[in-house]
């Protein structure tokens, strides 16, 4: 089957604040912004700055399997909320995307908007020159193709051994290059011990 992702889903804008955000550490609500977006594309909610804040809307909220669009800049990937969070509400310009579907698996959309099919979409409905956007409109156009649940599940399963794969493969090539450096540096040493011990 193939939708637009309008059809499974409510796309919002997060809350628009009139001026520049104001940090209040005992404040009511915590609030999701574009620096809490992380490099593998989830929330980092241990660092969220909280504010107090009376006259959001209960659709500004973010909960868990919620799906977070980067509206603004050259980056168009979406971000997944995968922990279960209060009083948690969304910055503008991003965008948040909830799956109105039984049907349809939200880790699934979440990974196929980062696809290159999706991005292509996406990067040629960017709009501005300085500051590149793509409306809620453009996002909404979006054509998702979805396959039955099992397919979805097996996708999504998938992906995620793929993206663990990918960490372990990365801690792995970061320690051996510390311990190539450790050694080349041992011998350093050791040549500029060897030579002191030779002039004497």
């Amino acid at each position: 089957m193939k939708t637009k992702l309008k059809n499974i889903a409510n796309i919002q804008l997060g809350y628009s604040f009139r001026s520049k955000i104001q940090k209040d550490f005992n404040g009511n609500m915590s609030i999701i912004q574009m620096k809490d977006l992380t490099e593998d594309f989830r929330v980092n909610i241990n660092h969220l700055d909280k504010i107090e804040l009376h006259d959001s809307k209960a659709h500004h909220e973010v909960k868990k399997n919620d799906i977070i669009f980067k509206s603004r800049g050259s980056d168009t990937t979406a971000c997944f909320m995968e922990s279960t969070i209060s009083d948690v509400i969304l910055a503008a310009p991003l965008l948040r995307i909830r799956i109105k579907s039984k049907n349809i698996i939200p880790e699934y959309i979440f990974w196929y908007l980062n696809q290159k099919t999706a991005q292509a979409f996406l990067k040629k409905r960017t709009k501005g020159t300085s500051q590149k956007m793509i409306n809620k409109q453009s996002l909404e156009e979006l054509e998702i193709e979805i396959p039955d649940l099992k397919k979805q599940q097996q996708i999504v399963e998938i992906a995620q051994l793929a993206e663990k794969e990918q960490k372990l493969l990365e801690n792995l090539r970061n320690k051996k290059y510390k311990l190539i450096s450790t050694i080349l540096l041992n011998q350093v040493k050791e040549n500029n011990n060897g030579n002191k011990s030779s002039k004497r």
